[in-house]
């Protein structure tokens, strides 16, 4: 039955790409055959009457301008970005060079870098896509967030668009869809009677374009293997959105601006940021959750698609990125990077170099003030930050002000909208000018001082005007930046009364009044598995494991995974074996794990990850307990203490770390986008399914903030503030 489905599959898409290509040559012939008859039909006239009506002339003229559109014309070729030779990047060429052999295709005459998240075969040059040469476009992009093998099967699968070897209607379909969907993209103003038609055709031809997508897949799969291009389905969505963002919010305006920041040093700052690991769980779930493709898109969901490679889709769901990617394969980046940023400025404009640390010095203080100046004029001598809208209709109210200034009129989304422009370039310049210094780091928000006394005063202003914090979170925030004056302050706009935040409370109580007591680490009680703050976590029960050669720890366990289930754990020295899959702890990148009815532990390396999940209700209880446990002592002996290091390490370079979402810096911890000390801290601790981080109070301890466990190294806070809060500061350092 299946092979019977299958053939009756094959043949329908056969049947609608003969009538796909007939459609396109059908509607061809009929544009010349009326035409001919617009030149014919005066010469008709003129040979019965002798006599040449004008207005047939006028069809004549109409005629002979529509077969001249209609003549094939040789495709004007257009470098899509900088070219590159074999002498130049030996090594991309060898890989296509090298997949080309595999697939038996003919390799390409020309190789293109492109900045964008794409990788393409196009035959060029020649006439409706014939005759010409073949040349392919590789994006820098795209090789930054494939690793080399995973890149190789992209490379495949575009080969296999065009693959000699495939359907020749096919081709010709993904050609059509192809130069319709160009067409469609560069066309300006109405045009509804061919966008009707092309509409009705993407639909028509979708099939036979998921089919050919499929035969790409598979070929790609052939040459390099099926987890090659499963993993590049499952990481193209993310890394698509992810450098989408990046473009548009942090480096083309520095290039706007007449900079040139390093691209790919920016591009690896924004992925290893909070906002780019947003947007891979939010696109994760997206791509893993859809089930139905676009009605234009021929590329079937990435699940269907990666079912059909036979492999398993929780396999490929949120991996974490490759350290280095397929970009390793390129020479002389620097060059590479201003060649393809070349392509976004005007010929004549110079860009001047600029490293990131100097972009909010040089490129955001100065765009601040031309926007404030632009947007409200100068501001009042009396002005303080105190006074800025704290609500939305603040905001539109200042947002009039910005329309009066102009001379224009706003609707109400328009003055918020203006409103939050003006305050934002205000806050900035006001900030500078109050000797604040500037860090703007890709994919973060921007923060004003110096390490480690650092303010994100942007994230704080806009917690409060969209209603996620109390106005009192604003002028403590001021207050710590010495921004705020002393005698009271008038805000713009209606705002309630606000009690005093508890975090004030506890500062104020460790000035005024008795603190709570500073305890000894030996003091301090471990609750579960970690130490709260000032404490120091146990020392594993489990040995480590010893030189090579001598005996090694192993641990075996047979632990319930459902529905009457059982798997294999086993812990052997320093690697951890489940599913037949093995882990080296030197090669874990990231951890988490979290307890409950499910016990899990969940490693994350470069090659993929290892989730080991187990049941814990009932009876279970007694084989997956201990295992767990056993998992966690694994982890925090071989493990935990090199993520941690490489964290304190980045602390004390950078005054700051990030952990999952959580900023901590060598004064305390970030707490809606202000610096909570640690003489206000109480502590963090692992409570099973989450990482509590809590501040001091009269009556015990209060919750300040609270993490998912399962998230990559949030179980490393405890630890990792534990450490923080006892080194020097630098400025502790330095006196």
């Amino acid at each position: 039955m299946g092979e019977r489905r299958s053939g009756a599959g094959g043949r329908s898409t056969t049947v609608r790409s003969l009538a796909a290509v007939g459609l396109v040559g059908g509607a061809y012939v009929l544009l010349v055959v009326v035409a001919l008859l617009l030149v014919v039909t005066p010469l008709v006239g003129w040979w019965l009457d002798e006599a040449i009506d004008p207005i047939l002339l006028v069809a004549t003229v109409v005629g002979l301008g529509l077969l001249w559109t209609l003549l094939p014309q040789r495709e004007p070729v257009v470098p899509p970005g900088p070219r590159i030779d074999r002498e130049d990047q030996p090594e991309l060429w060898e890989l296509v060079e090298t997949i080309c052999t595999v697939m038996h295709d003919k390799v390409p005459s020309e190789i293109y870098l492109l900045d964008e998240m794409n990788a393409y075969v196009a035959d060029v040059g020649g006439v409706v896509g014939f005759g010409g040469r073949r040349i392919m476009g590789l994006g820098v992009p795209l090789m930054r967030v494939l690793d080399v093998e995973e890149f190789g099967a992209v490379v495949a699968h575009e080969l296999g668009h065009l693959h000699r070897g495939g359907a020749v209607l096919g081709a010709l379909v993904y050609r059509t869809r192809t130069s319709i969907g160009r067409t469609l993209a560069g066309r300006r103003g109405s045009h509804l009677l061919f966008e009707r038609w092309a509409s009705w055709y993407l639909r028509f031809t979708r099939p036979v374009a998921v089919a050919q997508e499929a035969a790409a897949d598979a070929l790609a799969a052939r040459a390099t293997s099926p987890a090659a291009i499963a993993g590049a389905l499952a990481r193209l969505p993310f890394g698509s959105v992810a450098f989408d963002v990046y473009m548009r919010s942090d480096y083309l305006p520095v290039v706007e601006a007449g900079h040139q920041p390093p691209f790919l040093e920016g591009f690896d700052r924004f992925l290893s940021s909070n906002v780019a690991q947003q947007h891979l769980r939010l696109e994760s779930g997206a791509t893993f959750g859809s089930t139905a493709g676009a009605p234009f898109d021929g590329h079937p969901p990435v699940p269907e698609r990666l079912a059909a490679l036979g492999v398993d889709s929780a396999d490929y769901k949120g991996r974490p990125l490759p350290d280095a990617g397929a970009v390793a394969l390129l020479r002389n980046l620097p060059l590479v990077e201003s060649q393809l940023v070349g392509r976004h400025v005007d010929r004549g404009i110079q860009l001047v170099p600029i490293p990131w640390a100097d972009v909010g010095r040089k490129v955001l203080a100065p765009g601040w003030a031309r926007e404030r100046a632009e947007l409200v004029g100068d501001l009042p001598p009396s002005f303080h930050l105190g006074a800025l809208p704290l609500d939305r209709d603040g905001l539109a109210e200042l947002g009039e002000d910005v329309g009066r200034h102009l001379g224009r009129s706003f609707s109400r989304p328009e003055q918020e909208s203006y409103g939050h422009h003006a305050a934002r370039a205000i806050i900035g310049e006001v900030a500078v000018a109050a000797g604040l210094g500037v860090e703007m780091v890709p994919g973060e928000p921007v923060w004003f001082g110096t390490p480690p006394d650092q303010f994100g005063l942007f994230v704080a202003y806009d917690d409060v005007v969209d209603g996620r914090a109390e106005p009192q979170l604003w002028y403590t925030t001021l207050d710590e930046a010495g921004l705020l004056p002393r005698e009271p302050v008038e805000p713009v706009g209606p705002l309630a009364p606000s009690e005093p935040s508890a975090v004030d409370d506890a500062t104020a109580s460790s000035v005024d009044g008795p603190p709570a007591t500073a305890t000894s680490p030996a003091d301090v009680p471990f609750a579960g598995l970690f130490a709260p703050l000032g404490g120091r976590r146990p020392e594993p029960t489990m040995p480590r494991p010893t030189a090579a050669g001598d005996d090694r720890v192993r641990q075996e366990f047979e632990v319930p995974v459902g529905m009457g289930r059982r798997q294999h754990l086993v812990i052997d020295g320093s690697a951890v074996s489940w599913k037949g899959e093995s882990v080296a702890a030197d090669d874990v990148r990231h951890i988490a794990y979290s307890s409950g009815d499910v016990l899990e532990v969940h490693l994350w390396t470069p090659g993929g990850d290892l989730r080991i999940r187990m049941t814990a209700n009932g009876r279970n209880q007694e084989s997956s307990v201990p295992a767990w446990q056993a998992l966690v002592r694994w982890t925090e002996a071989l493990v935990e203490g090199r993520l941690v290091d490489a964290h304190l390490a980045e602390l004390a370079e950078r005054g700051r770390t990030t952990v999952a979402e959580q900023v901590v810096t060598t004064g305390g911890v970030v707490v809606k986008g202000r610096v909570v000390p640690w003489s206000v801290l109480a502590g963090a601790r692992f409570d099973g399914s989450s990482v509590v981080i809590s501040q001091r109070a009269y009556d015990g301890a209060t919750e300040l903030v609270r993490l998912d466990a399962r998230e990559p190294d949030v179980v490393l806070l405890p630890t990792l503030i534990a450490a923080a809060s006892t080194s020097p500061s630098p400025a502790d350092a330095a006196g």
